[in-house]
């Protein structure tokens, strides 16, 4: 097995790519490659036990970032439950020393797989989770496998149909200051070191002497086989206290999401204790930002307040618009200033800062030195069915490309502009610019297509 070796900087130009023909192609853009999303993909196939009898373990990651100067090093929040007692945690996780590149992945389904015959890497991973209610916690280490597209990580699930199939196996202990040290592992689809748990040949299935140790509404759902039957499981898995803690569903949202619903007064009371903070210049941390982070929004105070007082802010807080562009656990929440100026707050469910993005378009939680733009996926809003892509920001200038009708392109909203820069693929560098007003958001996409890029942002 050939491995290559990993710096602080893991630039993906590094790797050859597979392209779906089978062809060698090389990645478009450098820089540091961010495994984010590869443990947070397919959280609702996870499944995990804590002790000698397999007492079934919940486990949801809430957020998790890349350290902005030390790109192997993550902060990580969740939650996890144990019997009727569910948790809150903090952590980090640090990438281990090399990236391992396997076999190449083929379809196993009579489905066709776009990924099929995609390269395959490995990436070993050390977490250290902390409780923050309880003197208590978790370490241990993780495997995972993920294929590269893009330019970016993306959870390895080109063989999901297969028996084995599993991926993000975490073997390690947890420690408490009223309990022995125990054994705690989890996974997507299967657990590792799981002795006589598992008994499902296509698929997990708890053995029945462990049921009574939390398994039993999992084992009825997998005998039921029933779409209902599932959807009672999952979300019987966090709804201990319907007001606080997060509900997941097989899909996890819902067709049409009310704004009070996706902006609610958790959210709400979230950014106002973030800006209150910011402008006392102390408690940052009670808001999920880590060190680095701190010192960025300290830095840019002017700019995310806009000048105005506390008291302004928060009744533009109470009123402000969310959306979520499809991401089930994100919310973001647009605070439109009177100076014309808007600031967008991208939040988990869970309650910790994801993005900051300023009136230019740019990331507030980001270092100047690795800047990073937001991109909004989007459709025209044109009669004619195209629309021009102009290469400066005006009616007159250069044509570059022309946007069919239902094609997906990407934007950058920048305040008091009446252009924004478009690019065809996400947080990729924009190829020129399309009045505001021929753009379509994903609140407008039609049903179909809304629930379409809501399956493949869930992983369902």
């Amino acid at each position: 097995m050939r491995k290559l070796f990993v710096t602080a900087f893991i630039t993906i130009t590094t790797f050859a790519l597979t392209s779906c023909g089978g062809n060698s192609q090389n990645v478009e853009k450098e820089g540091p490659l961010d495994f984010s999303a590869v443990w947070t993909s397919h959280q609702d196939n996870v499944l995990g036990y804590v002790g000698e009898n397999y007492q079934r373990f919940y486990f949801l990651i809430d957020s998790i970032k890349m350290d902005t100067e030390d790109t192997l090093h993550y902060h990580v929040w969740g939650k996890y439950r144990i019997k009727d007692r569910v948790s809150s945690y903090e952590g980090k996780v640090r990438i281990l020393g090399e990236i391992s590149t396997l076999p190449k992945k083929y379809q196993v389904d009579e489905d066709v797989n776009p990924q099929s015959g995609t390269q395959v890497y490995g990436i070993n991973s050390e977490w250290n989770l902390k409780a923050t209610d309880m003197n208590e916690s978790i370490k241990g280490k993780m495997t995972s496998t993920f294929y590269i597209k893009d330019g970016k990580a993306v959870f390895d699930d080109i063989d999901h149909y297969s028996d084995s199939f599993c991926n993000n196996q975490f073997e390690g202990v947890l420690s408490s200051s009223t309990t022995s040290e125990q054994k705690c592992c989890w996974g997507a689809c299967r657990i590792p070191d799981c002795g006589d748990l598992d008994i499902g040949e296509g698929e997990f299935l708890p053995n029945e002497k462990y049921l009574t140790y939390g398994w039993q509404s999992y084992h009825d759902a997998s005998v039921e086989g029933t779409e209902e039957g599932w959807e009672k499981e999952i979300q019987s898995r966090w709804n201990l206290e319907p007001d606080t803690l997060l509900k997941l569903s097989p899909c996890p949202y819902t067709e049409n999401k009310e704004k009070d619903e996706v902006y609610g007064p958790q959210t709400r009371l979230s950014i106002k204790k973030f800006y209150k903070s910011l402008v006392s210049g102390t408690d940052l941390h009670a808001v999920c930002l880590s060190d680095n982070e701190i010192k960025l929004v300290l830095l840019r105070e002017k700019e995310l307040t806009q000048g105005y007082a506390l008291n302004d802010i928060f009744k533009l807080i109470d009123n402000a618009h969310a959306f979520t562009d499809g991401e089930w656990m994100d919310t973001i929440v647009a605070l439109s200033f009177p100076n014309g100026n808007t600031i967008y707050h991208q939040i988990s469910d869970g309650g910790g800062w994801n993005h900051i993005w300023l009136a230019d378009g740019y990331d507030a939680l980001a270092p100047s030195s690795s800047p990073w733009m937001w991109t909004r996926i989007a459709l025209i809003n044109d009669s004619d069915g195209f629309v021009n892509i102009h290469e400066e920001p005006n009616v007159h200038s250069k044509t570059v490309r022309t946007i069919k009708e239902n094609e997906i392109f990407y934007f950058t909203p920048i305040s008091k502009s009446e252009w924004y820069p478009v690019s065809l693929k996400e947080d990729f560098p924009s190829i020129g610019y399309i009045h505001k007003s021929r753009i379509k958001t994903f609140g407008d996409f039609p049903r179909d297509l809304q629930k379409e890029i809501k399956h493949r942002l869930s992983g369902c």
